[in-house]
């Protein structure tokens, strides 16, 4: 576990670290400074810059259990949340409405893992229309091995070019994320939606295999000129985004491509670990994951979940996403994980990042939900765009 105890709270005990008024001798000013003892079970270094804010006691699970326990003093500074200079009693409404408003996730025991920042006015809140250049939809076909997959291009307002996310949904794809790719696009980025061959009305047999060559083929598409030209793509900053499924076919080609700007993984399903699991545990192992794998409907052709177990249990090893790590860590990366989802997976993946790479240029973040993020649609859609809002060229 990691446990954060605010050393200054009232609440705690004794006090400790920094006091002071502000310079109208605001009482609603006078935590100028907060130490944070950190216990964790991983010894990774913190950041000393992560603000947290939040001044209650609270724990949230790490990403890197470990035997060894540790102990960190963090110092966080609050100046963020000022003060206002007439009435310190508004001051401290103010601040704590900032507080309550700050979509906070704790950072984790890995290099790299950061505390959440507030939400971005794109998740929340419409910008004003751009009469000469009004964001708008494109329906298209994307290529992919001589057929076109259904897909919906969000195109930003403004003359662009814009970036670009490409997002793909998960298996079968019941949950697409377009509220998240709404977000994004509010963010000033055009984003590319699909169906892969085989799914939801797209011509073609789907298989995990082909997913993947469609996720190449949709990135090969966004960097063709004249695709770029016409749909004011910036071709220098394309960032690739998947969920579940998605985030398995995301990672797979990122780890290969050097121009990608950036990667966000979102649960990411390891299929090729899962496989290995499915091949060693036998049939009660391949029966276990095609009972939970009870949501197809009529969304794919030519797939069952026991056609899919029977492809990840044969690619398995080769498809382990932990042997795309040195791949990985090489681009900015983004992994958002679901605390009663995929966690496990995707621990294990941060911690191979990091391994290889100890700088590599990675954040993750926990969401206390289940893989589809159902209750935390916001605070998913406000990682990924304060994320986005990092990168280079922003």
């Amino acid at each position: 576990m990691i446990e954060a105890v605010d050393l200054l709270d009232p609440h705690i005990g004794a006090a400790q670290g920094e006091h002071g008024l502000d310079e109208h001798g605001s009482p609603a000013a006078r935590r100028v400074k907060h130490i944070w003892l950190i216990r964790t079970q991983s010894p990774a270094p913190f950041s000393p810059d992560a603000k947290v804010p939040c001044r209650r006691p609270f724990s949230l699970s790490t990403c890197c259990p470990a035997a060894d326990r540790s102990t960190v003093a963090l110092p966080v500074r609050l100046s963020h949340f000022a003060t206002h200079k007439k009435d310190p009693m508004a001051a401290g409404r103010t601040g704590m409405r900032k507080i309550h408003a700050a979509m906070t996730v704790m950072l984790l025991a890995a290099g790299g893992f950061v505390a959440a920042a507030p939400v971005p006015d794109a998740v929340i809140a419409d910008g004003p229309r751009d009469m000469a250049h009004a964001a708008r939809n494109a329906q298209l076909l994307v290529p992919s091995d001589g057929m076109g997959m259904n897909a919906l291009f969000l195109l930003a307002a403004g003359p662009g070019p814009h970036p670009t996310m490409l997002l793909l949904h998960g298996l079968p794809g019941n949950e697409q994320n377009l509220d998240l790719a709404q977000a994004v696009r509010r963010a000033g980025w055009n984003v590319l939606t699909l169906h892969y061959r085989g799914s939801w009305g797209s011509p073609g047999i789907f298989s995990v295999d082909h997913a993947l060559k469609d996720a190449a083929a949709a990135i090969a598409f966004l960097r063709a000129p004249e695709i770029a030209a016409k749909y004011g793509v910036d071709r220098d900053r394309l960032v690739m985004a998947g969920h579940s499924m998605g985030g398995f076919a995301t990672a797979r080609h990122a780890a290969r491509d050097a121009g990608l700007a950036g990667v966000v993984l979102i649960d990411a399903w390891n299929a090729g670990a899962t496989g290995e699991q499915i091949a060693q545990g036998g049939p009660p192992a391949r029966a276990a994951f095609v009972a939970d794998m009870n949501d197809f409907g009529n969304s794919l052709a030519g797939a069952t979940p026991g056609s899919i177990a029977t492809e990840i249990a044969r690619h398995g090893k080769a498809w382990n996403l932990l042997a795309a790590a040195p791949g990985l860590a090489r681009v900015p990366l983004l992994i958002v994980y679901a605390e009663h989802g995929l966690a496990a997976q995707n621990q294990a993946l941060a911690r191979a990042i990091t391994e290889v790479a100890p700088g590599a240029r990675l954040t993750v973040r926990n969401l206390p939900s289940d893989h589809s993020f159902a209750d935390q649609r916001i605070a998913l859609s406000a990682a990924v765009v304060s994320w986005l809002e990092t990168l280079p060229g922003r």
